[in-house]
C-alpha cells in the first residue's frame, strides 16, 4: 500500500497527530489507470492509499507521518525497476476499512 494526498495524487492538507486511523468514505480509480485506491484517515490526513497486491511492503512519505512514532529500521528498499528507496524509519499503523481492521508495518521514505 503506498498514500498519498486527499482527492488523488497532487494535494495536501493539514494534520494533527492524532494517530488515529479512520475510514473515509468511497474509493476513487484513476480514469484510464489499473490502479484502486482507498481513503484512509492517517495521522489526521486524509489520504488515498494504492492497493498493491503484489506489493511485499507499505510504504508512506515521511512528510505524513509524526516524528514521534518513527523508529529506526535496518531495512533497505528497492523499487521493481531496481532504484534504491531512501528509508528512514518505520511505525505500525491500525487501518480502519469499516467492517474490518488491519495493523500493518509501513516503512517511511524519506521526506
Amino acid at each position: 500500500m503506498a498514500c498519498q494526498n486527499p482527492g488523488g495524487p497532487g494535494r495536501n492538507t493539514s494534520s494533527s497527530n492524532t494517530g488515529q486511523t479512520n475510514p473515509v468514505p468511497s474509493s476513487r480509480h484513476v480514469s484510464g489507470s489499473k490502479f484502486a485506491y482507498l481513503p484512509a484517515m492517517i495521522f489526521g490526513r486524509k489520504l488515498w492509499c494504492l492497493l498493491d497486491t503484489g506489493s511485499e511492503v507499505s510504504v508512506i512519505p515521511a512528510r505524513y507521518v509524526p516524528t514521534y512514532v518513527i523508529t529506526p529500521s535496518v531495512h533497505s528498499l528497492n523499487a521493481a525497476n531496481g532504484s534504491s528507496i531512501p528509508v528512514t524509519g518505520e511505525t505500525n499503523l491500525l487501518l480502519d476499512l469499516g467492517d474490518q481492521f488491519a495493523r500493518t508495518l509501513l516503512s517511511i521514505r524519506a521526506r
